[in-house]
């Protein structure tokens, strides 16, 4: 991540009658902010993790030990046991754990 300009190459295809008949390649050019390069959690955030089971749910504030991005895995340390577990990340606040 980083703030300024970037530039993303792609190919766009062209259609005709619902077959693509050429692709074409493409420059995308973003200017990035700093909120947009900053992750959606930060190390040291304090998130919500939860750990289900069944039909039962447990949760319990963390440590995120990583920067993150939803969607990434990462390692948490649930603030009451100091234990380390990993945790997919769901929002900027909360997480769900996949490995004890």
């Amino acid at each position: 991540r980083r703030v300024g300009e970037v530039t993303v190459l792609g190919m766009l295809p062209l259609s005709y009658a619902g077959q693509i008949v050429q692709r074409v390649p493409v420059s995308f050019v973003f200017d990035v902010s700093p909120a947009g390069a900053a992750p959606a959690v930060a190390k040291g955030a304090v998130l919500q993790v939860v750990v289900s089971t069944g039909s039962a749910q447990i949760s319990a504030l963390a440590e995120a030990l990583s920067d993150a991005d939803v969607g990434d895995t990462v390692q948490v340390r649930v603030n009451s046991t100091r234990r380390v577990v990993q945790a997919v990340i769901e929002s900027s606040d909360r997480a769900r754990v996949v490995a004890r």
